[in-house]
């Protein structure tokens, strides 16, 4: 898949996916994350994924650092 399919494929996805850095920053995050997040930040910007979701996923932070596996499923 060419980088701007992948490109297209991010912004076009009709589900949220955001790329953060291991603390929680958020790098990068398409307008379905956005949206679907929104009632979490309010009118800040997404800027810390952990912080967002501190509410409604407080063990979110945990689980991600804990995971040993390169890849797979953090949490269902």
């Amino acid at each position: 898949m060419t980088p701007e399919a992948l490109a297209d494929l991010f912004t076009l996805a009709p589900v949220g996916l955001v790329v953060c850095h291991d603390d929680g920053r958020v790098r990068q995050a398409n307008l379905a994350a956005r949206r679907l997040l929104g009632p979490f930040t309010g009118a800040a910007p997404l800027e810390q994924l952990y912080e967002a979701l501190a509410a409604p996923a407080p063990q979110l932070e945990a689980l991600v650092r804990g995971h040993q596996e390169p890849r797979g499923v953090v949490a269902d």
